[in-house]
């Protein structure tokens, strides 16, 4: 599955330009979290949108740890937690400054998959959960133009839902098709 995933962010980061119409984007995410117990981690990202002004457009996000891509390894090797996946849905209110640079914010909805793992230093063993979390996600970031149709993006977002908050900093690649 998360192969696919991988394939599927790959293919969004090859389309061409993100004024009005669909876009893609592939990036990077470092996650990192104001709550106790929880572990910053480092996500790929994938984004595939649709502008209908110039001005407002809808976009869903799908983001998974980039460690357990690469290894079956679990991050974990003491009590703490981790996100292993997120999904989201933006509304992204862009600022058409000029063809250069685009500023926009974001609102919308996310939803996290926690790893939990609690370790017993008298027991000498570790149990492990995985919750669901999700809420109002919000931020805002710029585009900047490398070439026709293809956006540098850089951004900040902070998702919070009960005891789970982060603040994401995410570069990345956009292209329109």
């Amino acid at each position: 599955m998360k192969r696919l995933v991988l394939g599927v962010c790959l293919s969004l980061a090859m389309a061409g330009n993100a004024s009005a119409g669909g876009y893609g984007a592939l990036g990077l995410d470092y996650m990192h979290a104001s709550s106790e117990n929880l572990h910053d981690n480092l996500m790929l990202n994938g984004t595939l949108g649709w502008s209908l002004t110039d001005f407002w457009g809808l976009e869903g996000r799908l983001g998974v740890d980039f460690f357990s891509l690469l290894f079956d390894d679990d991050p974990l090797d003491d009590s703490g937690a981790f996100m292993d996946a997120y999904v989201a849905g933006y509304n992204r209110f862009t600022l058409p400054l000029s063809n250069a640079i685009r500023p926009y914010a974001l609102l919308g909805w996310q939803g996290a998959s926690v790893s939990v793992q609690n370790c017993y230093a008298l027991a000498g063993g570790c149990e492990k959960n995985h919750e669901t979390h999700s809420g109002f996600a919000y931020g805002g970031g710029v585009d900047f133009r490398i070439d026709k149709g293809v956006y540098l993006k850089t951004e900040v977002t902070h998702f919070e839902h009960n005891e789970v908050r982060f603040n994401t900093f995410s570069v990345g690649v956009t292209g329109a098709f």
